[in-house]
């Protein structure tokens, strides 16, 4: 079941509560050799089969998608993807096992990282003012204030299972 979250009538994509994310990022001389961007560019590449593809469905242009690939591979002693030329499909990119280890290598560190530090992110997040945030269900009533419930919101009107009419989440 999915739940579109809106603040006010514009819609948002903004969580009622605090997303924590670790932003490492390896330089080399003036350029950011490996980055929270550049790894999500390879899992893009990954999942799509080519740099075009990947920067598609990360909103990003192929040109600056080409270029952090570029700038990536240029900074490791092996690159981390190739590309295939022509062909019926016009080619592609597939990730090296360098390619395949940078992922998981990152993934490893961001989730040793969050780990290590939990009992501080969760003082932290503590301090953290919460949003206030409507929704818009795109589903059943009941499902979606289920979930607005777990995440501890109180429903009032529409938004209570059964509710019908006006409806308020704080």
């Amino acid at each position: 079941m999915l739940l579109r979250m809106t603040k006010s009538a514009k819609e948002t994509k903004t969580n009622a509560q605090p997303e924590v994310r670790f932003r490492m990022r390896i330089r080399r001389a003036d350029a950011i050799a490996l980055g929270p961007g550049k790894v999500a560019l390879l899992g893009a590449v990954k999942e799509h089969g080519s740099i075009s593809a990947a920067a598609r469905s990360l909103d990003m242009s192929y040109r600056r998608a080409w270029l952090l690939m570029d700038e990536l591979n240029r900074s490791l002693k092996s690159p981390a993807t190739v590309s295939e030329h022509g062909g019926q499909r016009g080619g592609g990119s597939v990730l090296t096992p360098v390619g395949e280890e940078i992922i998981r290598l990152y993934r490893d560190i961001e989730t040793q990282a969050y780990a290590a530090c939990s009992d501080q992110i969760a003082a932290l997040t503590k301090l953290v003012k919460r949003q206030n945030v409507m929704a818009e269900p795109l589903g059943e009533r009941a499902e979606v204030a289920g979930q607005l419930m777990r995440l501890g919101f109180s429903l009032t009107g529409a938004f209570q299972p059964g509710g019908e009419g006006c409806g308020a989440i704080t």
